[in-house]
């Protein structure tokens, strides 16, 4: 959250992406309150794991083409 200036600043019009915003702020709470740890690269940690859902979600819900059986 400290960074919400960087995240500004990257986006050429100067917007804040919301979703990425809420992301990193689950994950900071999550870690500080049940874990006790604080992530300095927080956004790297969030785009891990949305590729691994990205992932998942498509082996799960892949297309027809794809299926084998």
């Amino acid at each position: 959250l400290a960074n919400i200036r960087d995240m500004a600043s990257s986006n050429p019009d100067g917007a804040v992406d919301v979703v990425t915003l809420m992301r990193r702020i689950t994950l900071e709470i999550g870690n500080r309150l049940f874990l006790g740890v604080n992530i300095e690269n927080d956004l790297e940690v969030v785009n891990t794991i949305n590729g691994y859902f990205a992932a998942w979600e498509f082996f799960m819900i892949r297309p027809k083409v794809l299926q084998l059986v």
